[in-house]
């Protein structure tokens, strides 16, 4: 299973990818919840040669002002859909941080992300992925 987490933390730049507001810092990793392609058979001898989707462009997660300077924190999950040319087709509030402030910015900012398709046997493939929005006050 993959993970796709986004930490954002008060006053750095992007760990990763292009430059961004000097106010968010993203790590990211993919959980994969399910791969589109059903085409290969577990019990084959040979198991298919997969690779992970990935974030092509990663789009910064805006801290809320007054949460940042109160030091809260928290986690949004968000699932998202990823058709098999890497396109966000759905994107969707899987658990609350308990701060409709982080959730929202967690929301746009993986909206506003790019991405690249899983591949098996080099094949594109869409996918489902959670994707954790940390906001993070000791980073």
């Amino acid at each position: 299973m993959h993970k796709l987490r986004l930490v954002v933390a008060a006053s750095a730049a992007l760990i990763i990818g292009a430059a961004a507001p000097a106010f968010a810092q993203d790590s990211l990793t993919l959980r994969n919840v399910a791969v589109a392609d059903k085409s290969h058979d577990l019990d084959a001898v040979s198991s298919p040669t997969r690779t992970q989707a990935r974030i092509v462009r990663r789009a910064p997660a805006e801290w809320p002002s007054f949460e940042k300077l109160a030091s809260i924190g928290g986690t949004v999950q968000i699932e998202v859909d990823l058709d098999a040319s890497g396109q966000l087709t759905s994107a969707e509030l899987l658990a609350s941080s308990g701060h409709a402030r982080f959730d929202r910015s967690a929301l746009d900012a993986v909206r506003a992300s790019t991405y690249q398709a899983a591949r098996v046997d080099g094949r594109a493939v869409g996918g489902r992925y959670i994707v954790d929005v940390v906001f993070d006050p000791s980073i």
